[in-house]
């Protein structure tokens, strides 16, 4: 799940990892929960609580699932791609 991208990390792309504060997990499980209950629950995190680095190209690929997705890339720069809008 996703919610909205905050402070530095907004830079990089609009969304971000949605972050379940651990003192409301529980609450989060109940299968009973009002939207706006959940709602309530849904504040993005700060830009401080995630690390990110340079990714390699492959990784938009969904033909391809390995360790070295998830490892800071040091390789030669993708190219930017173009805004489509």
């Amino acid at each position: 799940m996703t919610t909205t991208a905050e402070g530095d990390l907004a830079q990089l792309h609009h969304r971000a990892p949605l972050v379940i504060d651990q003192s409301v997990l529980e609450r989060w499980l109940n299968p009973n929960l009002s939207p706006s209950a959940i709602e309530e629950m849904t504040i993005p995190a700060e830009a401080e609580q995630f690390n990110w680095h340079p990714a390699p190209p492959e990784v938009g690929n969904n033909k391809v699932n390995h360790a070295g997705l998830i490892t800071p890339y040091d390789g030669p720069a993708a190219a930017i791609q173009p805004s489509l809008f």
